[in-house]
Formats: structure tokens, sequence, C-alpha cells
């Protein structure tokens, strides 16, 4: 109970002052997408045909066919010319500058080409560095698009916490930036190294490695998330609870299912001191990190908390509720996507 406490407190006052002029959610009323903020006040009208959360201070979004970047005022500071167009990671995105070019590139926050579109796929920048595939292979380039490791792997994956995780033949392994491989391909599975631990797989039950290598917390559970803000939900007798990086329960396996976004997206698991989780007739609320329900069990869906609200679905709209479960933006919108700065 001591290290849950520690825990919540620290937390607490690590998270930033959230400002609600900063943050913007995409909404769709009707036909078109906008932005609001906070207070459900729309930051930008309803516009676009398609629309996605802000990164870097751009966002992703068309009238038309192709994408271009607007700012937080709606105008489009990069024109509407992409295929595709990824959110900003790191001063960079990826884009795919026409139908009929199917290849990835990256362009910076001004819509100047930096690395010229060539690779058959791509992924963020992460840590300086971004995978990129040619033909069937994958390798990694810098923000120039010099290569650090030539393409090699049957996949690869981005670096998080100065490993990234390769497959080579049927095995995982991690190399670092020099690609050198740091952690033997051996595990079944794995993902990305989380608040200094990843989960792997071994054989069909999951456990968690130290960046040595090291099995830190024995492979034992049915599904395990990442670590976040200090837990990680696993699975275990087809009922999730979460565990702390001791490998101790913090809340014993009585859930039914976590959200569907935590539980499959492999990016949070608790968010912003508050899980999602189902009651046994399918309506989901919201838990704290005690396990306790502070929101009760009454919505078809909901996503994760970001900038102090989330949004919920009560089978018809959408709407955004605070950590008290209040209502403060009605349900009003079709469609929706979470806050973001």
């Amino acid at each position: 109970m001591k290290n849950v406490i520690f825990l919540l407190t620290c937390l607490v006052i690590s998270l930033p002052h959230l400002d609600a002029q900063q943050c913007l959610a995409p909404v769709k009323p009707g036909e078109n997408w906008g932005y609001i903020n906070t207070k459900g006040e729309f930051a930008i009208a309803p516009q676009f045909k398609q629309a996605w959360q802000f990164s870097d201070g751009l966002a992703s979004a068309r009238t038309g066919k192709l994408y271009g970047y607007v700012d937080a005022t709606g105008t489009f500071k990069i024109p509407e010319q992409f295929i595709r167009a990824e959110p900003f990671s790191e001063g960079l995105a990826r884009v795919r500058p026409d139908g009929k070019n199917d290849l990835w590139g990256f362009i910076n926050n001004t819509g100047e080409v930096v690395v010229p579109s060539q690779f058959n796929g791509a992924q963020n920048f992460s840590e300086g560095v971004a995978g990129v595939r040619v033909g069937k292979l994958w390798g990694y380039i810098d923000q120039y698009g010099k290569w650090l490791v030539e393409p090699k792997y049957e996949h690869a994956e981005p670096f998080h916490q100065g490993l990234a995780r390769v497959k080579t033949g049927k095995k995982v392994g991690f190399i670092n930036q020099d690609g050198k491989m740091v952690i033997e391909p051996q595990f079944d599975n794995a993902r990305d190294f989380s608040e200094g631990l990843a989960r792997v797989r071994v054989g069909k039950t999951w456990g968690y490695i130290d960046k040595t290598g090291s099995m830190v917390i024995p492979a034992t559970f049915e599904h395990a998330g990442n670590f976040s803000e200090g837990l990680a939900c696993v699975r275990l007798d087809d009922q999730w609870g979460y565990i702390n990086k001791q490998g101790d329960w913090i809340i014993e396996p009585t859930i039914q299912k976590v959200s569907g976004v935590a539980e499959w997206s492999n990016n949070r698991y608790a968010s912003e001191l508050m899980i999602a989780a189902t009651s046994p007739d399918k309506k989901w609320g919201f838990m704290d990190l005690f396990g306790h329900v502070v929101i009760p069990y009454q919505w078809v869906k909901v996503e994760p908390f970001q900038c102090g609200l989330a949004a919920v679905y009560n089978g018809a709209q959408w709407g955004f509720v605070d950590k008290s479960g209040t209502l403060v933006i009605p349900y009003q919108f079709e469609n929706i996507r979470s806050f973001s700065k």
C-alpha cells in the first residue's frame, strides 16, 4: 500500500499543468471534422473530411482527397498534397506525396523535404532514428537520411530507451543504434522497452526482461501490457489485474477486461491515474490505481483520459467526462479522437 501511495504522490507532482487552450480534440458533429478545446468550444470549425490529433503543433487534415497540416487556428501551414501524412515526431513527419508514388519520405514542419521518398515502408522518428524498409528488409536511418543500420532485418520497430526490437528468423531480439545485437534473438514475441522493462513471450506466456535481457518477472501471464506510470496490466486465468515492476499484484486479477485502447495499443495502460475497465454486463467505467471503481460502469465505449478528459460513448453519440465522471462536454459527436497538444 505504501508503494502505491508513493507512486500516486510522485505522479501527481509530475503531471504537467493542463492548459485548456493548449489541448484540442478532433470531433465530428456531422459531415465534417473540427477541433474543440477542453471547454467544448470549437477552436477550429468543422470543415475537414478527415482530421487527426496534433503533434509538434501541427495536425494532419484534408478537405479533399489529399492531406496537409494545419496549425491550432485551422490554417494549412503545409498545403494539401499528400496521399498519406503521419504525425510529426522529433520535428519530422513521414509522408507519401501522391497516389502514383507509394514510397515514403520525410518532411520538416515547414513542408520542406528532408529525406526524399524512397522507402517501401517507414516508421516515425524515435530517439533520432527511424526504421525504414527497402524491398522486404528493414534498417535504420538518421534524420538526414543516412544509413545507421543497413537493411537486413525481416522486421524492425522504433527505438525506445536506447534499444529496438528486430526479428531474425522466427525469433525477436534487441539492437542498439550502432546495430549491435544487445539481446540475442530468443523470444517468440516481444514489445518495446517502457520504464526500463520490455514484455516478452516465451512459448505461450509473457514475462518481462530488463536491458541486459534478464527475465526479471517470470513469463507466467496469458497476456501482458507495457509498463506505464509504474504499472502494467496482465492477464491470468482470463482475468486482468495490474502489477508493479517487482511483479507484485497492485490490483489482483479480478477485472474482466481493460480498455481495448490500453490493451492493444502498446502505448498506455494507466492513463492519468485512471484505468478503463468493463463490468460483467460489458458496460465501461473507470478505476483508480487501487482498483476501486471511481466512475461507475455506464458506457458502451470509452477512450483513455487525455488532458484531464475522457471521451465516452452512450450508444448514440460521444461526449467527454472529467475525472469525477461529470459530463462536461455533452453527447453531440458522431465520432471523436482524444485530446492532444
